[in-house]
């Protein structure tokens, strides 16, 4: 977009005698506020004027120019205190006909006018026609639109009785005419169509910590909090185009930042094939910046970066890495809208991958994985402070050392001596917003917290060891205002600057103000629902208004039917969903089997307030499709309840043994029927007294025991529900059993002689013949001749098989 030469007069000017001043507004007025957009017929009718009996508010200040074939206005208000205190002001748009005869005004509230605000502390501001008959007041300085009672006009097309209008003037009035400006007078709408404009440098978005995820192997732009969204959908709707002129750059944001600035070299390698283009920008936000400097400030750097823009970059680090080094924990944050989120969302991913790959804590995962970017985020400069002297320690003694930030700040001026258009935007909450510095006693834990334990963490005092002061919730004022080239400073959190800042981004990247602005409000009172699968299966989330993520298994495809939500795909083992702002309800979770063994479904909810998880585990085989209910209540969120639906235990029939007395000489048949309708048998195991035993089986109690025996069985089906049953019987000796087992010891060898196999038989033959009692005095001969047998002809086993034959039919019958 092209500017037209401009009208700005310095204060000096004011000075001169009226009828200089007069002359010199009317020619400047022709020769530099007249668009080249307009027509040259369309001279104005009226030139600028700074008129009041004060002149304290408004600078002798005017430019013009076309956005999009409609008139823009820009004007200043004076650098003073009264200027810039955001009191309430008051405009008007007076009409002219083509003959500039002034036709009528439009205005309401107070004095006719309406009544309007900027941003205190401000500047720069415009009146922008958006249609031919709206206007909007915007802040020049942050590239946004005003939010005040009437900083969005509707004017009438035509005027009362019909007249029709060609120019406008726009008036602005503080105090009553103290003071006035009344703009150049000119058509709303461009009479010739402006020059192409050079299309701007290809630009590439780098994310920061928790910026991108996987999806199916390939890294993706934060699909979960949606951090850059509104940016992208800007530079988008003002004449970007993506994969032509607009890149993103999501990596990895567990690795190095030097392994990161590597693959940025490769992706300005990849976007210079597609635009055959020199240079490119940047857009860095937070961890992302400190790439951008790495690559940038190293040997690798190919003279291809044209801008880079800082959002939010921790130049020097930030202080809550130091709880997630130190001790894999979290909680620094103040309640600023969507920064506590992050952390808890980091704790909750990382402490599951730490559980999936057996590590001992999350404090072990971070440090033995490593977590590198968490180290490349300590901050280096000094912010413990010892309880006991009250002072800050001196960085690098007694801290965790970054030598990451270390080096880019030793060699930072060489990001300055490459001819890169530079700018840096910081955010800024105020005071007492983001933690600054920790004041630590000695570790009561180590190897945790070996460099100082923050007073009171456990909460028994009541800041916990945390000192706030400036910054954007995350990062402290120090550390992202390090670089001083082109600071611009927003009331802004740390993780909406891509949204907030997204004006004055495509302004530093055209040269031209952005004729759209989109703010989905994404980070206004977040909320999200996380399902993380620990394999071997996939998943299908129905939501409780019947949508539905995950994987499809009719069609074996993706499905997502929810707004925002993720799915993390299913061709790859790191499987989750995250679904903003969820709704309540029960969500229906269906697992389908990949494989064998054991699965975990972890669930969370968490938001700026609170972070609530719940784990399932159970069993699965290939194609078993299990179904789970996940109870979500966002006014209770601490019911979070995840469970199965099939609530059944197993059903268990014993059909064999059954509970009578059985001779030693029998056997018996294990048959047992364990089923389950709904969710399936995941395990059955069957106990013979304490022994596992199969189904089918056949027991030879020849070889057990006389007294109670028991068949237990217990089952588990795919859901967990348990169940169990058992048998109990019994094995016992009669005459004739006790015959069938001497018969048996001879058959076995234990009994080496028939003669006296035979004569143990006969024994108890007559005994049976003649039906006498069974006592001692009948058993005598028998157990004569056992004693005397034993051990030369009849060995212990024998012995004592038979011998607790006899004392079973001596105690029994």
């Amino acid at each position: 977009m092209e500017r037209s030469n401009m009208l700005c007069l310095n204060h000096r000017f004011m000075r001169k005698p009226f009828p200089v001043l007069f002359v010199f507004f009317f020619l400047g007025a022709f020769l530099f506020s007249s668009p080249k957009e307009a027509l040259a017929t369309d001279l104005p009718c009226t030139a600028f004027r700074n008129e009041g009996f004060l002149n304290y508010f408004f600078d002798n200040f005017e430019e013009t120019e076309y956005q999009n074939g409609r008139l823009a206005y820009h004007f200043k208000l004076r650098d003073n205190v009264y200027a810039k205190d955001g009191r309430p002001w008051g405009s008007r748009m007076f009409f002219y006909n083509e003959n500039c005869a002034e036709v009528g005004s439009f205005g309401v509230g107070a004095n006719s006018n309406i009544n309007a605000s900027i941003t205190p502390q401000t500047l720069g501001f415009s009146v922008r026609f958006a249609s031919s008959t709206h206007y909007d007041i915007w802040n020049d300085d942050l590239g946004l639109k005003e939010n005040c009672e009437a900083c969005s006009v509707d004017i009438p097309a035509v005027l009362p009785e019909g007249k029709e209008y060609r120019y406008v003037v726009f008036r602005g009035i503080i105090d009553g005419g103290a003071s006035m400006i009344l703009s150049t007078s000119l058509p709303i709408q461009a009479t010739s169509s402006p020059p192409e404009p050079p299309p701007p440098d290809p630009v590439i978005i780098i994310p920061g910590i928790l910026g991108s995820s996987d999806k199916n192997g390939v890294w993706v732009i934060d699909p979960i909090f949606h951090t850059y969204d509104d940016l992208i959908e800007t530079l988008k709707a003002n004449g970007y185009v993506e994969s032509a002129n607009l890149f993103t750059m999501p990596y990895d944001w567990r690795q190095s930042n030097v392994l990161t600035a590597v693959q940025l070299e490769n992706k300005i390698d990849e976007v210079q094939n597609v635009c055959h283009c020199a240079k490119v920008d940047l857009v860095a936000h937070s961890m992302g910046g400190l790439v951008a400097r790495q690559y940038i400030q190293s040997g690798n750097y190919e003279n291809d970066v044209d801008q880079l823009i800082f959002l939010g970059t921790p130049h020097l680090g930030a202080p809550f890495a130091y709880l997630m080094w130190e001790a894999g924990e979290i909680g620094t944050k103040t309640g600023n809208t969507g920064e506590r989120l992050r952390d808890w969302f980091m704790k909750f991913v990382l402490g599951r991958e730490a559980k999936k790959a057996r590590y001992s804590s999350l404090f072990d995962y971070v440090r033995n994985k490593p977590i590198s970017s968490v180290q490349e985020l300590l901050p280096t400069y000094n912010y413990l402070r010892d309880k006991d002297s009250g002072t800050l320690r001196t960085y690098p003694n007694n801290y965790p050392q970054n030598t990451f930030l270390e080096n880019l700040k030793t060699s930072v001026l060489s990001l300055f001596d490459k001819n890169i258009k530079i700018t840096n935007v910081v955010g800024d909450l105020g005071d007492n917003s983001t933690l600054n510095a920790i004041r630590v006693v000695n570790s009561p834990s180590t190897p945790l917290w070996e460099n100082g334990y923050p007073d009171g963490f456990d909460g028994s005092t009541a800041d916990r060891g945390f000192e706030f002061g400036f910054g954007d919730g995350t990062v402290p004022a120090g550390s992202g205002e390090f670089i001083v080239s082109d600071l611009n400073q927003l009331i802004s959190g740390h993780n909406a600057l891509p949204t907030n800042a997204e004006g004055l981004i495509f302004k530093k990247l055209t040269g031209a103000n952005a004729a759209i602005l989109i703010d989905h409000g994404l980070s206004i009172n977040p909320k999200l629902l996380l399902i993380k699968i620990l394999s071997p299966v996939d998943v299908l989330v129905t939501a409780p208004d019947g949508k539905r993520i995950g994987k499809d298994f009719a069609s074996g495809n993706e499905i997502n039917q929810i707004d925002g939500a993720f799915y993390s795909g299913f061709l790859t083992d790191d499987e989750y969903i995250t679904i903003p702002n969820p709704l309540d309800g029960e969500y229906k979770i269906e697992a389908q089997g990949t494989g064998s063994g054991e699965y975990t479904i972890a669930t969370g909810y968490i938001s700026d307030n609170i972070s609530v998880d719940k784990d399932y585990t159970s069993q699965t085989q290939p194609g078993l499709i299990t179904e789970l209910d996940l109870k979500v209540n966002n006014e209770s969120p601490t019911d979070l309840e995840i469970k199965p639906k099939d609530v059944t235990p197993p059903s268990i029939n014993i059909l064999s043994p059954v509970s009578r007395d059985y001779l030693r000489s029998e056997t018996i048949f294990i048959n047992v029927d364990v089923g389950d309708v709904e969710s399936g048998i995941a395990s059955a195991e069957i106990k013979f007294d304490d022994r596992m035993v199969k189904n089918g089986d056949i027991i030879d109690l020849f070889f057990e025991k006389l007294g109670e025996h028991k068949v237990a069985v217990n089952s588990v089906d795919f859901v967990g529900n348990f169940a169990n049953q058992e048998t109990v019987f019994r094995v016992i000796a009669t005459i004739q059993s006790t015959i069938s087992d001497i018969e048996r010891v001879y058959s076995l060898g234990w009994i080496t002689k028939k003669s006296v196999k035979n004569t143990l038989i006969g024994k108890l033959e007559r005994i049976d013949i003649h039906n006498k009692p069974i006592t001692q005095k009948t058993l005598k001969t028998f157990l004569a001749e056992l004693e005397r047998e034993h051990p030369k002809n009849i060995n212990d086993q024998a012995y004592n098989l038979l011998k607790e034959d006899i004392n079973w039919l001596l105690n029994n019958l």
